[in-house]
């Protein structure tokens, strides 16, 4: 019992990080595309994480929030909601001329842990 409560918060945490249902629709099923799908995401945030930086440390905001902006579409095309939701509080914070380190601190941590998670579940279908 005390295993089945562990993996049901897991799950639920999970699902506040990454929606997987989103890119299988989108995916229609397709591991390899899927797979692609991610592959890319990753690479490409990576890019617009390093650039949203780069945009805040230069004081950039406007484009700092039009990359979250960016960010946070791509995210929702492959189910990465906890990114979805981190690149949308940079976006408010932007327009409202509050943005601060803390929203960037935050989006590197939830795309540190939806790269962790798409590549364990990758694993799981190509080992």
């Amino acid at each position: 019992m005390l295993y089945a409560q562990m993996v049901r918060e897991m799950e639920h945490h999970m699902s506040e990080i990454v929606d997987l249902q989103r890119i299988k629709d989108t995916s229609d099923g397709d591991f390899e595309f899927e797979n692609t799908l991610i592959q890319e995401f990753l690479s490409d945030g990576r890019v617009h994480l390093a650039e949203i930086e780069e945009a805040m440390k230069k004081n950039q905001i406007a484009e700092a929030r039009t990359l979250s902006h960016t960010l946070k579409g791509m995210s929702g095309n492959v189910g990465a909601v906890g990114i979805q939701a981190a690149s949308l509080a940079i976006q408010e914070a932007a327009d409202a001329g509050r943005l601060t380190s803390d929203k960037l601190a935050s989006l590197k941590d939830v795309f540190g842990k939806t790269e962790t998670f798409f590549q364990e579940y990758l694993a799981q279908y190509t080992d």
